[in-house]
């Protein structure tokens, strides 16, 4: 309550950005299109007078540290040309498949659980120095207290690089917000709310005034409760094209960049498949076993088609037409 921004006698509790203006105007820019852009000047002017850059003194949540660490992190490594932009979400999908799913941003997806920053670094043990924010307890007279404190920190290229990965790793995981619907309604006059119930999954009650006349249920029609109802979904499984046991050992087409290929099914670990891939051979789109098995993991939503025959497998895309056996795999690209 104490952290407040008055302006034009309008009083607002004040909110930190976790993202540079830079960035946010970027995003901006891709959510609205070409029909509804501004320019950055004009992206300024319109910012609310409550929202605001974080202060040394916001130090003091953990998720404000994490963005902070990282963001110097990055500054330094765009500064002598190991990374090729500041902006953090486009750092992040350097090591993830995609930004929305819980699974790849908690680091759990079998294509891109190990993922990590690869540069070319200085092969040197030259000491260079960065700064990091760390909490530091503070004793003094009459009582020991926290707070955060922007410290040097020196190490080797190799150090910093590690520590970056790291910390990047940690980030992902903040910015998760698959478990959110896309439209969240708002509940007006928060800051009079003095009791909030639920008794229904995405449905809760609230009222200016607490009422107890039931204790149990704490449901009652008193002071006139109002109600919001946020459609809370439950997630529905993923179907799979078949039966776990079934697919090992078949014939597939996968996608992969917005390529189909052609293998065989070796394993199947939850939702993902471990295929082993065909290589293109010559120009006539004949594809043959490589000399080095290329094995990848793929989610099962890539398996564009499944051999079921075990001799014939036909897929029909926008662009291509395939057509594989056991053995070969022959592709023949329709005109337009």
């Amino acid at each position: 309550k104490k952290d407040t921004v008055t302006k034009n006698k309008v009083k607002e509790r004040r909110r930190v950005l976790t993202k540079s203006l830079r960035e946010l105007h970027s995003e901006y820019k891709t959510e609205v299109g070409v029909a509804h852009s501004i320019s950055y000047r004009q992206f300024l002017r319109l910012r609310p007078f409550y929202v605001t850059e974080p202060k040394a003194s916001d130090r003091n949540t953990c998720a404000c540290i994490d963005h902070e660490n990282v963001k110097i992190l990055i500054d330094k490594l765009h500064q002598i040309a190991i990374l090729g932009s500041k902006n953090m979400t486009e750092t992040l999908s350097q090591i993830v498949c995609n930004l929305k799913n819980k699974k790849c941003m908690f680091r759990q997806c079998a294509k891109c659980c190990y993922s990590d920053i690869e540069s070319a670094i200085p092969q040197n043990t030259e000491q260079i120095t960065w700064h990091q924010w760390q909490r530091e307890r503070v004793c003094s007279e009459w009582k020991t207290y926290s707070h955060f404190v922007k410290k040097p920190v020196t190490g080797t290229w190799e150090d910093l690089l590690k520590s970056f990965n790291e910390k990047l790793d940690a980030l992902a995981k903040h910015q998760v917000d698959e478990a959110l619907p896309n439209d969240v309604p708002v509940v007006k006059g928060t800051l009079n709310i003095h009791q909030v119930t639920a008794n229904t999954p995405g449905k809760i009650m609230f009222r200016d005034v607490s009422c107890f006349c039931h204790r149990m249920g704490l449901t009652c029609e008193c002071e006139s409760p109002s109600e919001v109802d946020f459609h809370a979904k439950p997630a529905t499984p993923s179907t799979t094209l078949s039966e776990s046991d079934d697919m090992v050992g078949k014939m597939v087409i996968v996608s992969y960049d917005k390529k189909l290929f052609v293998g065989q099914v070796l394993k199947v670990v939850v939702d993902d498949v471990e295929v082993s891939c065909m290589q293109q051979s010559g120009r006539k789109n004949c594809f043959a076993w490589p000399q080095n098995p290329d094995v990848i993991y793929y989610f099962q939503s890539d398996v564009k088609s499944l051999s079921q025959n075990q001799s014939h497998l036909l897929v029909e895309a926008p662009n291509c037409q395939l057509r594989t056996g056991i053995s070969s795999y022959q592709s023949e690209t329709v005109s337009k």
